[in-house]
């Protein structure tokens, strides 16, 4: 591809972005951009990698493009979490790190508005030009490598999927730095000329709040964040037309609140970071229909075989997937699950992915995960789920569940939370997962951020006891996108850096984490809080108690409970 993929076919007073950060031209665009590239050292050059993190779109867009335009690699971080982007610097062997308040060596914000003259440089577009990874619900990221032609050959295939409903002005809840987000969020406005919005909000009222201030005709969103609007009889968005979803299946609940109380035209696509979109439907449980030129077959154990002309170069094809489906006359399919998501316990066989669509629709529940776990003897495997619902008991779910499955497949724990630690994405990373559980979970780094400002201990009968005080800033990296507008600091977050780390720290010889237990959040942090840690540590049972107030507010409180294994 050459420039002309990105904005000479629109007028340079065309906007392109609108949003909190200001209103900008594509024009405006072209000008940021060539500041931007001429800022990037000479050794961002083909070859080289550059690390993006920016969480404003706009902001996103200009460093992409002036990465392009150096032919150089540019590195998608799964998350802006300040131990990813260290590492992910580290592994890649980035050349510059470019960001919008993420740390890094070239801050976007200092180009806006810089530079006069409206002239986009030559985009280098061979080769690898993206590197991105995969959510990590199956396992760890994993980075996925990006060629001009898979990229840029799927944005001009979306404008023939989504014929008659390309957006005029979209809000995104996907994040850019995620496939989906950077396909229909970036890449797609930047060819059509559409406008997006700057922030990524998450949440129903930040949601709506954007849609209204905008005249947003599009939503693209993720089924978590989707499934906020259910409930509602009128939007009062009237500009609001069209809603696409991907990163997850959909649920009957929100297909119907979309398209029949809201009135809203929806469009569902199906694919995968490996892949890019292969399928898309415009009705619940309507079969995929692949994108034109794209086609499927079934394997003998109804894997999902892919032919696809944007596949990487010198893969072989069909692709095998690990997706299970049911094909149909006229090429169409029915998703089934996951190959790798189907267990055998006991001798019976369950999917993960059916027990969490049944859980996640049993009344009062807001969502649920599964999680595989191997044990020793002749089961083999044991299902544990977290569930956030607060006001249902374990006995509650598991008499419901009865009614779907055979009692050996069960979920042998469960987690019953507020809500469960999803990303920006939507999607559930398995590590995040198990550290409800913790187990499985690797104990917490102390996020230099977050140190306490004031740490007091002492003796107190048989319990070592410690106050630690601190100040959450308004930068803070945990609180950009949760949530946009209205931020608090992640109860996750809460856990792992200000009780984990801390306890970990101040009593090294405490085992591994084994549980959670009794932890409820009663009071949001915000930016600005100067909240107090209790903790008591009891070294007899392993166990350490913890509360978390702000002023004379308890926000959050539980206990952690450690294998004695390695404890003295």
């Amino acid at each position: 591809m050459s420039s002309s993929f990105a904005l000479p076919q629109h007028d340079a007073t065309t906007v392109i972005a609108v949003g909190r950060g200001g209103g900008r031209s594509c024009g405006q665009l072209a000008a940021d951009v060539a500041a931007a590239t001429a800022a990037l050292p000479a050794a961002a050059g083909p070859g080289a990698t550059v690390l993006l993190a920016a969480d404003d779109r706009y902001h996103f867009a200009v460093g992409l493009l002036a990465v392009w335009a150096r032919g150089a690699t540019l590195v998608l971080p799964p998350s802006h979490r300040p131990e990813v982007l260290q590492a992910i610097a580290r592994e890649a062997a980035v050349v510059a790190w470019v960001h919008d308040g993420a740390g890094g060596s070239l801050d976007l914000r200092d180009f806006e508005g810089q530079a006069s003259a409206p002239t986009l440089p030559a985009l280098g577009l061979e080769g690898v030009v993206a590197r991105l990874f995969t959510s990590g619900s199956t396992g760890s990221p994993s980075a996925i490598d990006k060629h001009a032609h898979q990229l840029l050959g799927e944005v001009e295939l979306l404008e023939r999927v989504l014929e008659g409903r390309l957006p005029r002005t979209l809000v995104a809840t996907a994040p850019p730095r995620h496939i989906y987000g950077l396909l229909f969020s970036v890449l797609l406005p930047l060819r059509t000329g559409a406008a997006f919005v700057r922030e990524t909000p998450l949440h129903r009222d930040a949601i709506l709040q954007a849609v209204r201030n905008h005249g947003a005709d599009t939503l693209v969103g993720v089924p978590a964040h989707l499934q906020s609007l259910q409930g509602l009889q009128s939007l009062d968005c009237p500009s609001l037309e069209h809603v696409i979803s991907s990163a997850g299946p959909l649920p009957q609940g929100s297909w119907d609140a979309l398209t029949q109380a809201l009135k809203l035209q929806v469009i569902e696509i199906f694919g995968s970071t490996e892949t890019g979109g292969i399928g898309s439907r415009r009705a619940f449980g309507e079969p995929w229909q692949p994108f034109p030129g794209l086609r499927v077959e079934a394997s003998e154990d109804d894997e999902l075989l892919l032919h696809s002309p944007l596949l990487a170069r010198g893969i072989a094809t069909p692709y095998r997937t690990a997706d299970r489906i049911e094909l149909l006359p006229g090429g169409r399919f029915r998703h089934r699950g996951r190959s790798d998501d189907v267990l055998k316990i006991g001798g019976t066989r369950v999917s993960l992915n059916e027990l969490e669509e049944h859980t996640r629709a049993l009344p009062g529940v807001q969502d649920a995960a599964a999680l595989a776990v191997k044990v020793d003897g002749p089961r083999q495997h044991e299902i544990w789920m977290a569930v956030a619902a607060p006001e249902l008991t374990v006995v509650k779910l598991r008499s419901e569940l009865q009614r779907f499955f055979d009692p050996v497949v069960l979920p042998r724990r469960f987690r019953i939370v507020e809500s469960l630690p999803r990303e920006a994405t939507g999607k559930l990373s398995g590590a995040r997962l198990r550290t409800l559980f913790g187990s499985e979970a690797p104990d917490a780094p102390v996020d230099r951020q977050l140190r306490p400002e004031r740490v007091e201990q002492r003796r107190q009968g048989a319990l070592d006891v410690a106050e630690l005080d601190f100040q959450l800033m308004p930068e803070l990296v945990y609180f950009r996108g949760h949530f946009d507008g209205h931020p608090l600091l992640p109860g996750v977050v809460q856990v792992e850096q200000l009780v984990l780390a801390q306890a970990k720290r101040l009593w090294p010889q405490l085992g591994r984490l084994r549980t959670v237990q009794q932890l409820k959040f009663r009071h949001p942090l915000v930016p600005g809080a100067r909240p107090r840690v209790s903790l008591e540590r009891d070294a007899q049972t392993s166990r350490v108690r913890f509360a978390i107030h702000a002023d004379d507010t308890l926000c959050a409180s539980g206990a952690l409970i450690f294998s004695a294994g390695d404890a003295p």
